[in-house]
């Protein structure tokens, strides 16, 4: 299939939504091209994604918890449709209100490993690892971007914290 899109030409900046897939552990590839560039996105799984976000609670790495070193090792076992990423803590990203693009990493997109597991966010790492023996057919993506000692309303919808009262500001 293929879909045409054309981009802002102050920002060269383009999108476009793709028909909703089903679950797939097959990947594909999807070519990007345009006149003057073609990029390949390569090993493309469609399934679930989630975004993990919070305070130190979510920000608290694989390294830090019980049984570490048995869940580190266990990472290369994982099936091979489980995805990780983390956002990396930078100062340039603290009380950021606008979407980011261009994001420094601290655990590239990819599989699971004895490298990246350590510093992946635990409560987002466990929390996709349920997900793979619950759905063992069902790719898996998690992705941590997280902001320890930040205020809670932060990460509250205005809709959240007019139920609690505090005007949105």
């Amino acid at each position: 299939r293929g879909f045409s899109v054309t981009a802002d030409p102050a920002s060269g900046a383009w999108e476009v939504d793709l028909p909703a897939m089903p679950p797939s552990t097959s990947a594909v590839d999807i070519a990007i091209k345009s006149s003057s560039f073609s990029i390949t996105l390569k090993d493309v799984l469609f399934g679930e994604t989630y975004l993990c976000s919070g305070q130190s609670n979510m920000q608290l790495n694989v390294r830090m918890t019980n049984n570490s070193a048995w869940e580190v090792a266990r990472a290369a076992s994982l099936p091979d449709h489980f995805r990780i990423m983390q956002v990396a803590d930078l100062p340039s990203y603290y009380n950021v209100s606008t979407p980011q693009t261009n994001l420094s990493l601290s655990v590239p997109w990819g599989r699971p490993s004895t490298d990246n597991v350590p510093y992946m966010s635990a409560a987002c790492y466990y929390f996709g690892v349920e997900r793979i023996k619950e759905h063992p057919n069902m790719p898996v993506g998690m992705i941590a971007s997280s902001w320890g000692g930040t205020a809670i309303e932060t990460w509250m919808t205005p809709a959240a914290l007019a139920s609690c009262g505090v005007a949105n500001s």
